[in-house]
């Protein structure tokens, strides 16, 4: 993956950090941080596997409706998983 590429997908991935963290406390959202953990370590080093990212991002959605998030800041992190998605698909 090019570095510019690489950089685009993590700055996404600390884009959907932000919107966690400002749920609340880490520890209230530890399922969706270890999500993002894994997200970064597949990116990190630009040797990534489509799959394993389009799969963590499906999983990051599917555990965020587990918390009682609002409507417009759930909809803004569906929306930075897919942009994540479609960038990862662009460059396969």
């Amino acid at each position: 993956m090019p570095a510019e590429i690489r950089r685009s997908a993590l700055a996404r991935v600390k884009k959907l950090r932000q919107f966690v963290d400002a749920l609340g406390p880490p520890r209230a959202y530890r399922k969706l941080h270890g999500i993002l953990d894994a997200l970064e370590s597949q990116l990190d080093d630009g040797n990534y596997s489509r799959h394993a990212v389009m799969r963590l991002c499906e999983a990051f959605l599917a555990t965020a409706e587990l918390y009682d998030i609002p409507e417009a800041p759930a909809n803004r992190m569906e929306d930075a998983a897919c942009a994540l998605v479609t960038l990862v698909e662009e460059r396969r």
